[in-house]
């Protein structure tokens, strides 16, 4: 009589805290699409906008590289923000660079992209 009871328990306990469990793959915004990716990036989002090409639309991607010295020494050439990250802009790429326990990750961006380099930064800094 009491298995049944706490197998239920254990069921409702579970399915709670998979309604409070965090997505670790955050999802475009509106208006964005999400693209496939290949190594080393991770995620990619371009602006949906029929009447452009590709290129010429806001994008995003997230990029991953593994925490070697030299590319902790690059980030740490610059001056770095408040999260540990730096930034800086090449060609036309706007890039943001933040070193984590186990890796590195790079955002880098183009275009007028709205809050999308915040909100990557944001999950940037809780994902190794």
């Amino acid at each position: 009589m009491l298995l049944p009871k706490i197998g239920l328990i254990f069921i409702l306990i579970c399915f709670a805290l998979s309604l409070r469990a965090e997505d670790p793959h955050p999802k475009a915004p509106a208006g964005w699409v999400e693209m496939n990716s290949i190594e080393p990036v991770i995620l990619t989002w371009a602006k949906a906008d029929p009447t452009k090409k590709l290129e010429e639309v806001p994008s995003a991607m997230v990029q991953k590289f593994p925490r070697t010295e030299k590319f902790v020494k690059f980030v740490n050439e610059k001056p770095l923000d408040m999260q540990g990250c730096r930034s800086q802009t090449v060609d036309g790429w706007n890039q943001i660079w933040c070193l984590r326990p186990q890796s590195v990750l790079a955002i880098v961006y183009r275009g007028q992209a709205e809050s999308i380099p915040e909100q990557l930064k944001k999950w940037v800094l809780t994902h190794d």
